[in-house]
């Protein structure tokens, strides 16, 4: 009996599972000219890039058009597009194919997004405090300071990469503004302002990407996908962009095997120091021997 329950636990997760999907996938093609094309893999980059832009429109169009209401135009509708093309995923691989045209390049895909990624558009609240001192301003100054401040650091805090923008840029980021238990602290000239307030991740997204709303990235993000495009690629040290444009992290080298069972796999660790062997199921950390970026000098 018990087992009965599980097959049909099983059929029905796998049968939401595939009209999820289903219902969130679109088929997208586009095509560019191969002419003055450097490299192959950028041009590859190139095509995904525009064919994730274009399913953006059909996943994402509906929370995109109530977005713009609630931004007041503080984003464009491009660069919202723009931001949401980074969460466009691609079911299989991508196919590319000539196109009708000279020396045209054409890619077809599978597109989606899941729950997690519309989650972005959905608002975050947060709260922050920061104090302020200065015998040269005026009080009224001291408090204006430290309001902004406290928005500003709780931006900072959200996503580390805000900083550096313009004050004017970032104070419009957070919506729906209280300040609370705000106040000089006694016997002091030193003023508190503890905000709170509402932040959009995708906005956050789009500012970052504003100042190169063109960048694609022209690297792969795994070993496996470098593998996938050329097979005929050898083992060696490859760049990856493991989160791309929109992402913390980055490129960086890593060692990539192309021969062993199948080939794509990236070096996470390598033991040359005689230690005993590791069970796969023990828990692995950046402090383990052998892990590639430990401190343990082991690699």
């Amino acid at each position: 009996m018990n087992i009965y329950k599980y097959i049909v636990l099983f059929l029905m997760l796998f049968t939401s599972a595939n009209s999820y999907a289903s219902k969130n996938m679109v088929e997208k093609s586009f095509c560019l000219s191969a002419i003055g094309s450097q490299k192959v893999d950028i041009l590859k980059k190139n095509l995904l890039a525009n064919v994730k832009r274009e399913a953006v429109s059909e996943i994402f169009g509906e929370l995109i058009t109530a977005f713009t209401k609630i931004d007041k135009g503080l984003l464009t509708e491009d660069q919202l597009k723009l931001a949401s093309a980074g969460y466009i995923r691609i079911k299989g691989n991508p196919k590319f194919s000539n196109g009708s045209n000279f020396a045209e390049v054409c890619v077809s895909v599978n597109a989606y997004a899941n729950d997690d990624d519309k989650e972005k558009y959905k608002p975050i609240q947060v709260e922050n405090k920061e104090c302020a001192s200065n015998p040269k301003l005026t009080t009224r100054k001291i408090k204006d300071y430290a309001k902004q401040q406290s928005i500003i650091q709780a931006l900072i805090k959200y996503n580390r990469n805000l900083e550096g923008h313009s004050d004017e840029t970032l104070l419009k980021l957070l919506h729906e503004v209280k300040y609370i238990e705000s106040g000089f602290i006694p016997d002091t000239e030193t003023y508190c302002a503890k905000v709170k307030g509402v932040l959009y991740p995708i906005e956050v997204v789009a500012t970052l990407n504003s100042g190169k709303s063109q960048k694609i990235s022209t690297f792969f993000d795994s070993c496996n996908e470098i593998y996938v495009d050329d097979r005929s690629k050898k083992s060696g040290i490859y760049e990856i962009d493991v989160d791309g444009v929109q992402g913390k992290i980055e490129p960086f080298n890593v060692y990539c095997d192309m021969s062993n069972e199948g080939g794509g796999w990236t070096l996470f660790a390598h033991h040359r120091d005689g230690l005993a062997k590791v069970n796969a199921t023990e828990l692995v950390t950046s402090n383990s021997y052998g892990v590639m970026g430990s401190n343990s000098g082991h690699y």
